[in-house]
């Protein structure tokens, strides 16, 4: 399974990186790498899920394999983390970041992708106007910060930083391509077909054994919006069928318009 998208974005300026792929996460750095300058390529520290974010999908109104699922996706996630550009390390808030002023790219993500990218780690290339032309530039640092507003169609922006090098300029209309790496060797099943069991707590396949179909409880993963990755007493050539109505609701495939595509 292989996650790939390519978004409608914009340059804009910038004088600053977040370091955190998402504002889920907290950077654990040396107190003595802070208000200081860090070189490309120095380990400033490691990447952990926020404790409240793990408290509240631990012990919040509704607890559950689904919260536990979000949790081990964002834990996945968790590890060293590497300034991608040179520049003063600064704690802001929950996060930090790296004062260096330099050119983003910028593209709106819908709910939709906005969980996606949260559950996968992501690599992005930007396609620029340069004064040599349009150009193809993978980001040194990818992240994305939430929408101000809670009715915003838009959940969050996806932001890029170009490599400096880049002659380009804020304003101009681009496209942002990213792509996580192929998840391999896993068992796949069609979101139409996971159904949830509300008053077990579980999600859960039909198969069919010794003639008739049975629902076997199933963990999930990381979804593409078509299959989604899954775990349990499930074999590659079982047959499957849908989930009774009642449950087929929190597992029904999603539109196209959810899924962008290229």
């Amino acid at each position: 399974m292989t996650l790939r998208y390519t978004l409608d974005a914009v340059t804009v300026g910038s004088t600053e990186i977040v370091v955190t792929p998402s504002d889920k996460f907290v950077l654990r750095a040396d107190n003595s790498l802070l208000g200081g300058a860090v070189a490309a390529g120095q380990r400033i520290g490691t990447a952990t899920v926020r404790d409240d974010v793990a408290r509240a999908l631990r012990s919040g109104d509704d607890p559950g394999q689904i919260n536990a699922t979000t949790l081990a996706n964002l834990a996945a996630r968790e590890g060293p983390v590497t300034a991608p550009a040179s520049g003063i390390l600064r704690a802001v808030g929950s996060t930090a970041v790296i004062e260096s002023s330099g050119i983003d790219v910028v593209a709106e993500l819908s709910p939709i992708q906005y969980l996606r990218f949260l559950s996968m780690e992501f690599e992005g290339q930007a396609q620029v106007e340069t004064v040599l032309g349009p150009r193809r530039v993978r980001c040194d640092a990818l992240w994305i910060s939430p929408s101000t507003g809670d009715m915003s169609e838009s959940a969050s922006t996806l932001r890029c930083r170009l490599p400096s090098h880049v002659e380009t300029a804020p304003g101009l209309r681009s496209t942002l391509t990213v792509a996580a790496e192929a998840v391999t060797d896993v068992l796949l099943a069609p979101n139409m077909f996971i159904g949830y069991d509300s008053e077990a707590d579980h999600y859960f396949l039909r198969v069919e054994r010794a003639g008739e179909f049975v629902s076997v409880p199933v963990g999930v993963g990381p979804t593409d919006g078509v299959v989604r990755v899954i775990s349990g007493d499930v074999a590659a050539d079982d047959r499957l069928a849908l989930p009774d109505a009642d449950t087929a609701s929190l597992a029904g495939s999603e539109t196209d318009e959810d899924d962008p595509g290229e």
